[in-house]
């Protein structure tokens, strides 16, 4: 963070976001304030010795206060402290996304809500059941008392994940779905980018949608829901061949997996900063003996995609 922050400042680079399709959601904010707290307390469990440095510490804080105020511009940093919102973006941007809306209803609802959940299994599975790369934002408000919510999934396709050359034939790198809530439901949306809503569930109230896909520069085309649904379709042959890669990976590589994609909630700020590749992504090398007394040999020649 300290790198990061001294080639261009956090707050800069928070600013930066305040648009979809970029890849990055209420996750990657509340991780970057969050994981340091239990790594420190499981570290501790470990019977290791965390490290007590107040510049640590501090600096950690500063730059989630500053990147997250930043984005979020509302005066708060968690939707916690906001009440349950998460609004980034301004009018200029949802505004156009809620305009490009049409009704749905019926069959084309069933179809659009199949192709939505075989999505997000996909990215789930591709990110090692993280939610990094799916994320809502919201709600904004619209006229006649309804509410926006804004979904994003990102980084799709190969990418810096390992294990992810199944995925080089996944034609969009990102979606962007805009939903269109009925008046008189309660959405609440908390810090890792979840939807609650009052009564039954999210889907239950949709009214409209907006699809899009995107670029790897973040830029939206819009789709219609054949595009959509092909696209989900198109992600069956991906997911099997994922998941038997995933499921033939030692336990050490299991680890290394899971371990890399929380380390990863960073990578935007330091890809921002032109500075992804000067880090190691990987485990910290100070918690591989620990890992190793655990019976987990992190580092391992029977590993195959790690």
């Amino acid at each position: 963070m300290a790198a990061v922050d001294e080639v261009v400042p956090a707050e800069h680079i928070g600013e930066g976001f305040r648009r979809p399709g970029l890849g990055v959601n209420a996750t990657h904010f509340y991780c970057l304030a969050c994981l340091p707290v239990p790594g420190n307390q499981n570290w501790n469990a470990l019977g290791q010795r965390a490290a007590d440095d107040p510049w640590r510490a501090d600096t950690v804080m500063s730059f989630f206060r500053r990147t997250a105020g930043a984005w979020r511009a509302d005066g708060f940093t968690t939707s916690f402290a906001a009440g349950g919102s998460i609004r980034p973006y301004p009018i200029s941007v949802t505004q156009p996304i809620a305009d490009c809306a049409r009704a749905i209803g019926g069959s084309q609802l069933k179809e659009f809500r199949r192709a939505l959940a075989s999505i997000c299994q996909y990215t789930f599975l591709l990110n090692i059941e993280c939610r990094i790369a799916i994320g809502d934002s919201g709600p904004y408000p619209l006229p006649n008392d309804r509410v926006l919510v804004i979904r994003e999934l990102a980084e799709m396709g190969q990418s810096w994940r390992p294990w992810s050359p199944p995925a080089a034939s996944v034609e969009y790198p990102g979606i962007v779905v805009g939903l269109v809530i009925r008046p008189g439901v309660s959405v609440r949306i908390t810090d890792t980018a979840t939807t609650f809503t009052t009564p039954g569930s999210l889907l239950d109230h949709v009214e409209a949608v907006a699809l899009f896909s995107t670029d790897d520069a973040g830029e939206l085309t819009p789709l219609q829901l054949s595009d959509f649904s092909g696209f989900a379709a198109s992600l069956g042959v991906v997911n099997r061949a994922l998941y038997r890669s995933l499921t033939g990976l030692s336990y050490a590589d299991k680890i290394a997996a899971g371990a890399m994609v929380y380390f990863s909630m960073l990578r935007p700020w330091a890809r921002t900063a032109g500075l992804e590749n000067s880090f190691d992504w990987d485990a910290p090398a100070a918690s591989l003996p620990v890992l190793k007394d655990l019976g987990i040999n992190y580092v391992s020649e029977e590993r195959t995609v790690i």
